[in-house]
């Protein structure tokens, strides 16, 4: 048997740029080379790499290729509805293919982006900065963190933190809400005997091209208590490392890694949090803006605002100072309401820019206390 040495070297130094993915077809090659050297000698071949186990460069494997014909040899003998929607959602796990990408750590001009616009949250982005610099010491630069906890009053932009920094790594963002979730199949999937079943919202957000997507588990304190189920529960697993590392989606059966998620959770009152789950993160006190920082967060809001609005070049760009200081003790949450209804008041008096009249503060706004470290 004989190859021609410059198609060999073709396929495996493949033109493309530095740090670029390996190609698909590396494992393949791979493979034929070991089979050639097993014609050759047989001790040359036992000291090849095993195709199976090369990882290319930047990546890691999702699944192996063996658990996943298993699983579909398994979902042949199933009922006809329940076959047809197991191999649909394997087939498209495969294409994909088993080796993904990974978050990295972003420039810290990023991070530096997010704490110009939310001030109120130093401690929390100071702390992710430190592992963000640990990731940079990885030949990949693969980013991971311990399952963070924002704790604060309601509307101080904990979920709207947690989106920027999603797309800061540039990563997707999936969001549950833990105090409408009454059962945990609609996260870890419904067992494909059941007529409803479907995989869980971890399946879906691991299928995509990046295995580090960032869930946010919205209202972690507010989590429904059944003394038949705990709808929390899949956290055990899943905020752990090692067992995350083969979650299997009951629907579906095959063994993933999940142990690449990034977690970030809000809640309003820790002392509602099951000790056992608690202990799983590193908490911080996010509180509303104090009169410094919040000409800051509305500058951050504003901005959002009119890169949306249809309206937005028909007035000047800055708010004057005098104006931005009404907004002291409002929730973020409600500063881009507070902020439309200035425009809309602007415009019906024909200014085009905002005065003082303009802001109507919503009654019973408060601060809470100083931001801080809680525990880890």
């Amino acid at each position: 048997m004989s190859m021609d040495h410059n198609t060999m070297f073709t396929e495996l130094h493949p033109r493309r740029r530095p740090g670029a993915p390996a190609s698909q077809d590396t494992v393949r090659q791979l493979a034929v080379i070991r089979s050639l050297l097993r014609s050759i000698s047989p001790t040359a071949a036992a000291e090849a790499p095993s195709a199976a186990t090369v990882e290319p460069a930047g990546r890691h494997a999702l699944f192996t290729l063996e658990a996943m014909a298993a699983r579909k040899t398994w979902a042949r003998a199933l009922s006809s509805e329940a076959r047809a929607m197991v191999i649909s959602h394997l087939n498209r796990a495969e294409v994909l293919g088993p080796m993904r990408t990974f978050a990295r750590a972003p420039p810290d001009a990023a991070i530096a982006g997010i704490a110009g616009d939310f001030p109120h949250a130093a401690p929390v982005l100071d702390w992710l900065k430190e592992h963000m610099a640990l990731a940079r010491c990885c030949p990949g630069q693969e980013l991971s963190f311990p399952p963070v906890l924002l704790n604060g009053p309601a509307g101080t932009g904990k979920t709207a933190l947690s989106m920027r920094l999603a797309a800061a790594i540039g990563t997707h963002h999936r969001t549950i809400d833990m105090s409408t979730l009454h059962a945990s199949f609609s996260v870890v999937g419904l067992d494909a005997g059941y007529s409803t079943a479907r995989p869980g919202l971890i399946w879906d957000a691991l299928q995509n091209a990046c295995m580090s997507p960032v869930i946010l588990l919205d209202e972690l304190d507010k989590s429904p208590r059944d003394a038949r189920e705990d709808p929390a529960a899949f956290l055990y697993q899943l905020l752990e490392p090692s067992s995350a590392h083969r979650f299997e989606d009951a629907a579906l059966g095959l063994a993933v890694d999940a142990s690449k998620i990034l977690w970030i959770a809000t809640c309003n009152d820790m002392s509602r949090i099951d000790p056992p789950i608690l202990s799983r993160f590193m908490a911080f006190d996010v509180p509303l803006p104090d009169a410094h920082q919040m000409p800051a967060v509305v500058r951050s809001i504003q901005r959002e605002l009119l890169n949306t609005a249809p309206w937005a070049n028909a007035f000047e760009g800055e708010i004057p100072d005098e104006v931005l200081n009404l907004f002291a003790g409002i929730a973020p949450r409600l500063v881009h309401q507070v902020l439309r209804g200035a425009y809309a008041s602007a415009a019906q008096a024909g200014r085009r820019q905002l005065c003082a009249k303009d802001i109507r503060v919503p009654p019973k706004a408060s601060r809470t206390r100083p931001i801080g470290f809680l525990h880890a």
